[in-house]
């Protein structure tokens, strides 16, 4: 697994508000898909948001934010980004670890024989393409 970490010298996201009386949180955002990802900050609601990385299989990437904040994962070379995002995960009080999971790699895994429980499996809501509802996948 390969971890990165990004954001300010603080290592809060740029930009990104904090609702008073909140204390920012160590999060880390994992891919657990077979495929890379985009990854957005969304700094306003229905906004494209903020470009922060690229994210490939296994990877993880590491920040400071705050409850509230919007993650969004987008297909490579999207440039809607959370407009048109496949996941979509709001940071909780309490929560520091959340990864993105559409299935795929534990039917690999089971396919080859091999299977492995994962430790915990997030919810996610597929959204069915430019200009659909606004879902989320909150962990």
């Amino acid at each position: 697994m390969v971890a990165h970490q990004f954001g300010g010298p603080d290592g809060v996201m740029p930009g990104a508000e904090r609702l008073e009386g909140t204390t920012a949180l160590p999060v880390k955002l994992r891919n657990k898909c077979n495929r890379d990802f985009q990854m957005w900050f969304e700094s306003d609601p229905g906004s494209v948001g903020d470009r922060l990385a690229s994210i490939s299989p296994g990877e993880q990437e590491d920040t400071t934010s705050y409850p509230g904040h919007v993650f969004c994962f987008s297909k490579l070379n999207d440039e809607q980004g959370c407009r048109n995002a496949e996941f979509k995960i709001t940071i909780k009080s309490g929560t520091s670890f959340y990864a993105v999971d559409d299935g795929q790699a534990l039917k690999k895994s089971r396919a080859s024989g091999m299977h492995r429980t994962p430790s915990i499996r997030s919810t996610r809501q597929k959204l069915a393409g430019i200009g659909s509802h606004s879902g989320h996948a909150t962990l």
